[in-house]
C-alpha cells in the first residue's frame, strides 16, 4: 500500500488534470491510514470479533433507517460517501453480510438469535437496492463460500446456510426486482437492452482491449 501510494503521489506531480490528481492521492492516503490503524489497534480475536460487530451494528442501522424513509424504486443516494449510489451500497452489503451468517453459526446459545434480525434489514436493503450485478455477485459469494467451507462446516450446515440466505432475499424481493433479474437471461425490447446490459459488455471488451495495447499504462 505505501509503495502504490508513493508511485500515485509521484505521478500525480504529471498529470494534466493536477486538481484531480491530488483528490486522488487525498482519498488514498486515507485508506492507507485506515488500513494502518486497523492492524495495530485490532491485535486479537476478540478485537476482531468486536470491530465486525460495530460494523455490522451500523450496517443494521443504515438498513433500518432506509426501510423507515424508502418511498419507492430504487434505493438510491443513500449509502457512505465511498458508496453513494444503490450498485455500490449493494457491494457494501455483500462484504459485510457474510459475517453476519458467520456468527449465527459459530456463536452459542441464545447469542446464535441475536444477528438474525439485522441479518433480514440488511437482506432488505440489499433487496431496495435492485443491483442485477450484486445478485450475480451474490450467487458466485455462496457457490465460492459452499465449496471452501464444505468440509469445515458440512454438508447440511453448507445446505441450510444457502437455504437460508436464498429464502430470506427471495421472500423479500419487490416484482421490480425479479423483473430486473429475468431480463438478464429473457431480454427486454432492444433498446432496453442496449441501455442495461450491451452497452456494459461493450465497456469491458473495449477496456480489455486497452488493456492487453497498454498492459503498463500509456
Amino acid at each position: 500500500l505505501l509503495l502504490f501510494f508513493m508511485t500515485l503521489a509521484v505521478t500525480s506531480l504529471f498529470r494534466p488534470m493536477p486538481e484531480v490528481a491530488r483528490s486522488a492521492v487525498y482519498d488514498f492516503f486515507r485508506y492507507v491510514v485506515i488500513y494502518y490503524l486497523t492492524i495495530k489497534i485490532v491485535v486479537s480475536c476478540n478485537h476482531y470479533r468486536m470491530i465486525l460487530a460495530v460494523m455490522l451494528g451500523s450496517l443494521f442501522y443504515m438498513a433500518h433507517a432506509a426501510q423507515s424513509t424508502h418511498l419507492g424504486g430504487r434505493l438510491e443516494g443513500f449509502g457512505l460517501a465511498d458508496a453513494p449510489d444503490s450498485n455500490l451500497l449493494a457491494a457494501l452489503v455483500l462484504l459485510l453480510a457474510p459475517f453476519c451468517v458467520a456468527f449465527m453459526f459459530t456463536e452459542k446459545g441464545w447469542k446464535r438469535c441475536v444477528p438474525i434480525i439485522p441479518f433480514l434489514y440488511i437482506a432488505n436493503m440489499f433487496v431496495l437496492c435492485r443491483s442485477r450485478g450484486a445478485f450475480v455477485g451474490l450467487i458466485a459469494q455462496l457457490l465460492l463460500a459452499f465449496f471452501l467451507l464444505r468440509k469445515k462446516i458440512g454438508l447440511i450446515k453448507g445446505v441450510l446456510i444457502c437455504l437460508l440466505i436464498g429464502s430470506s432475499i427471495f421472500y423479500l424481493m419487490d416484482p421490480q426486482y425479479k423483473n430486473r433479474l429475468l431480463a438478464l437471461q429473457k431480454g427486454v425490447s432492444e433498446k432496453k437492452f442496449e441501455e442495461s446490459s450491451a452497452g456494459r459488455v461493450e465497456i469491458w471488451k473495449r477496456s480489455l482491449g486497452i488493456t492487453l495495447d497498454f498492459p503498463f499504462g500509456s
